[in-house]
């Protein structure tokens, strides 16, 4: 295979996906959870798919922070439902 070719095509490649990806607004940490939070105040009992289609963020993000709030005996995850458990924050 020409190496030319290749290079060509992982150029384009790369273009096309930076190009996907452009308009991506990534959240930091912070806003995430007080983003959730917003969320929980308005539905104090949410199932994680919802939740997860809200936020638009990763599974395994989604996951962490949810942790980090349970940890903090601010919701309660169960059986793929989220519940706040105080309205104070």
């Amino acid at each position: 295979m020409d190496i030319w070719k290749t290079f060509k095509f992982e150029l384009k490649f790369r273009s096309n996906v930076q190009n996907l990806f452009k308009d991506v607004i990534y959240l930091k940490k912070e806003d995430r959870i007080s983003y959730l939070l917003d969320i929980l105040s308005s539905n104090p009992s949410i199932h994680i798919h919802k939740l997860q289609q809200l936020v638009d963020s990763s599974v395994s993000t989604l996951r962490r922070d949810l942790i980090e709030l349970e940890t903090n005996g601010i919701i309660k995850r169960s059986f793929g439902l989220v519940t706040l458990l105080r309205k104070d924050n």
